[in-house]
């Protein structure tokens, strides 16, 4: 997956339409693992 679509994921998940642009200095891998992060958290928190 490239770096657009897994900032779109991001940008879905938090419920955003913030400039996450930011995030493009981040490598695909390390935007794949802060995806896994962020809906471990949910899940956590809907539990």
């Amino acid at each position: 997956m490239d770096k657009i679509n897994l900032l779109d994921i991001i940008k879905k998940l938090l419920k955003t339409e913030d400039d996450m642009n930011f995030l493009m200095i981040l490598n695909e891998s390390d935007l794949e693992r802060l995806i896994v992060y962020i809906r471990e958290r949910f899940d956590k928190l809907e539990k």
